[in-house]
């Protein structure tokens, strides 16, 4: 089992400071909805399954098995529960299904399911959501750990942890950039979408979809190249 951990920072339109490390909430609502930044012109011309993952896992596409994934969220706590206001399901409902659309996109069958929140014992992705002005060290973004089997080439396990505030538009583009990392998608674009390295906002762009859709196409470990 190998595994391999990717960072996101977050520079915040508004925050008053790269990734909110001053702990600043940021004044106004709509600041992880910024589409000016979209610029696609700076795409690979390689095949973007390899550049975005197999290239990361010694050329094999790394991926789910078929199968239902169980993500589990642990919230913040607010006068001794757990408070589904940092991840409302207005928000994660429809996250999770743009993300196995995409999958599903070329025919792939895996799906990312959500059993039960804060306990499902079968969870295989585990998302830690914390509040991002409370803790200012960690700072305002996305954090993937993700463990494979180096035989089977297949996922086994991920961990993303959300450094968030109460702004819906950035819930929905952490969750969305940190998922799509969870199931395949490593390393940064550079056109101002979700997978970018500075998240604006939370548009999927051709690159990602093709990169998810052509790899949940194929077997896990199937070979590919530039």
């Amino acid at each position: 089992m190998k595994s391999f951990g990717l960072l996101f920072a977050v520079v915040c339109v508004g925050c008053g400071g790269s990734g909110g490390g001053d702990g600043a909430v940021p004044p106004v609502p709509g600041h992880c909805e910024d589409v000016s930044r979209l610029d696609t012109s700076h795409e690979p011309t390689e095949n973007p399954v390899w550049y975005f993952n197999a290239s990361h896992f010694d050329n094999f596409g790394t991926r789910w098995p078929d199968a239902n994934v169980h993500v589990r969220f642990n919230l913040p706590v607010v006068n001794g529960s757990w408070d589904e206001n940092w991840m409302p399901p207005a928000i994660t409902d429809g996250v999770f299904a743009e993300v196995n659309g995409l999958i599903a996109a070329n025919g792939g069958t895996m799906r990312l399911i959500v059993w039960d929140w804060n306990t499902d014992p079968n969870a295989t992705i585990g998302i830690e959501v914390y509040d991002a002005s409370l803790s200012p060290t960690l700072g305002h973004g996305i954090d993937t750990s993700v463990s494979w089997d180096n035989d089977t080439h297949e996922i086994a396990y991920a961990s993303v942890s959300l450094g968030v505030f109460y702004d819906d538009s950035c819930k929905r583009a952490l969750l969305k950039g940190g998922l799509l990392q969870a199931v395949g998608f490593a390393g940064y674009t550079s056109d101002g979408g979700v997978m970018d390295a500075e998240i604006y906002n939370a548009v999927v762009t051709d690159i990602v979809r093709d990169t998810i859709a052509g790899l949940y196409a194929v077997p896990p470990g199937t070979i590919f190249a530039p």
